[in-house]
């Protein structure tokens, strides 16, 4: 729980300021990432993101808007491993936080070929 509210304090400081750098439109969301988050290590490469959805979506029967998402991609294995997931109720990451949620003990998973998410990874992994 510590971790939790630790990791959460550190988000809303530090991405609340976020320049926000578009990145991938989809049928649904826009993509964009923050460049100055944009950490690499190896082949992985992590950053924050922030999907703008072009309806309003729905959480625990609450209306929100956008998330700031956490992503670390292993440029080589064409994985990515979503670390955190904060819900917010206001369009390009303004507003109330709904609910942080933590996904840092899952597994990795395969990027879907021409997908969003793909045009992410690699945004992301010419920068590393």
């Amino acid at each position: 729980m510590k971790k939790l509210l630790l990791v959460l304090g550190v988000v809303m400081c530090s991405v609340a300021h976020a320049e926000w750098t578009h990145v991938a439109t989809g049928a649904d969301h826009t993509v964009y990432i923050d460049k100055a988050s944009v950490k690499s290590k190896g082949s992985h490469v992590s950053a924050w993101t922030l999907r703008e959805h072009m309806a309003v979506q729905s959480y625990n029967g609450k209306p929100y808007w956008s998330d700031k998402v956490f992503m670390d991609f292993d440029c080589k294995q064409d994985t990515l491993a979503m670390q955190y997931l904060v819900i917010m109720t206001e369009k390009m990451g303004t507003g109330l936080p709904l609910d942080m949620l933590d996904f840092s003990d899952k597994p990795s998973r395969p990027v879907v070929p021409q997908s969003v998410l793909q045009t992410v990874e690699k945004v992301l992994c010419s920068m590393r």
